[in-house]
């Protein structure tokens, strides 16, 4: 079997993948129910069915980051988690931050420009915006290997700008004492380093 034919049977069993993981029809796709979405709410006729559409977009958000989460949990195929993570970041997927930062260092082998960098899970992450702070302080707290902590304080620069962020990560190191404090004490050398 050559190399080519082997790339192309993981690709579509990537595709099958995906597809059952989104519990999308085979003859269906997520932009055609989100069109759909717009002509229900055409079609409601009272606060309570446009309630009704809302709800159910809200629900079926919240199941896609669940399971696009999951992909990120389990031995997914490295171009479907980064596909996972360019849309958990798209649909602002916060339920996901702990799969997303456990994958931060997952690199893209073909970035795509419109979509996704070279980090598509640090790029996810920094659009979840600055409500993650505390859940990138404890991670930068724990973390010891310098790739994802200096992909973790790429994040809070772009979320604060460096002074901001500098600061944020004093004032951490100070409540938090011991090892902890050194390695946020290490992330605050990225910034420092950098300026």
């Amino acid at each position: 079997m050559n190399t080519q034919a082997a790339a192309l049977r993981r690709l579509r069993l990537t595709c099958i993948i995906v597809a059952a993981t989104l519990a999308l029809p085979p003859n269906r796709c997520a932009a055609g129910d989100l069109g759909s979405v717009a002509a229900d709410l055409r079609r409601a006729k009272t606060e309570a069915e446009l309630d009704a559409v809302a709800n159910g977009v809200s629900k079926e958000r919240a199941a896609m980051v669940t399971r696009l989460g999951g992909l990120l949990k389990n031995g997914a195929a490295k171009a479907l988690k980064v596909r996972a993570c360019f849309l958990l970041g798209q649909f602002h997927g916060t339920e996901a931050l702990d799969q997303l930062v456990d994958n931060i260092d997952l690199e893209a082998e073909s970035p795509r420009p419109s979509a996704w960098g070279k980090y598509p899970c640090e790029e996810a992450v920094a659009k979840l915006g600055v409500g993650i702070q505390p859940s990138l302080l404890e991670r930068l707290a724990k973390t010891e290997a310098a790739a994802p902590r200096e992909q973790l304080v790429r994040v809070l620069v772009s979320l604060h700008g460096a002074p901001e962020a500098t600061e944020v990560l004093r004032q951490a190191m100070v409540e938090q004492g011991g090892e902890r404090a050194a390695r946020l004490a290490a992330a605050l050398s990225l910034i420092e380093g950098h300026r």
